[in-house]
């Protein structure tokens, strides 16, 4: 599904469809970090509870805290107040544009097209980023390799991925 999403974003690139694009960056987020959870965190009965789309069901707010916890070994980033904003973190910027409305829309005509080409492509390399992570998950558990081999492997590869973003 996030190859998918990232082709749907380079589709809305190339058509210059930029609400499009931003309205399906929380999406990619979310389904990377799903991705992660069910691949190695989460039992059978868990991800068979949560496809069933019945509650308790993990928000993009829980996987990414399972995700940091158990694989990245770090703090959540997802939720961190944003500096000199009290009640505004990442989280709240990719859920109000998944939601997007005209007002956000009329916005963005404060960036110049140069920013704008500098978001994307910021963006789109994420979201390669992820899917080359997810890929490398899906082989390697397919060749039957050990979940903390697959998790240190994942760190490695995320390490060097993004070491020069």
């Amino acid at each position: 599904m996030l190859t998918e999403l990232q082709q749907s974003m380079e589709d809305d690139e190339k058509a210059n469809r930029w609400s499009s694009f931003f309205t399906r960056i929380r999406d990619s987020e979310e389904c990377y970090f799903r991705g992660l959870w069910s691949s190695l965190i989460a039992t059978n009965e868990e991800i068979i509870h949560d496809a069933s789309s019945e509650f308790p069901r993990w928000t993009l707010f829980n996987l990414e805290q399972f995700v940091c916890e158990s694989i990245f070994n770090e703090p959540v980033i997802l939720r961190t107040k944003i500096e000199g904003r009290k009640r505004s973190s990442p989280l709240d910027l990719l859920n109000m544009s998944t939601h997007l409305n005209a007002i956000f829309i009329i916005y963005h005509r404060g960036l110049s097209d140069a920013g704008i080409k500098l978001i994307y492509a910021n963006i789109a390399r994420s979201v390669q980023i992820k899917v080359k992570i997810l890929r490398y998950v899906a082989d390697s558990t397919a060749e039957g390799m050990d979940r903390n081999q697959v998790i240190e492997g994942v760190n490695v590869l995320r390490a060097r991925l993004t070491r020069d973003f």
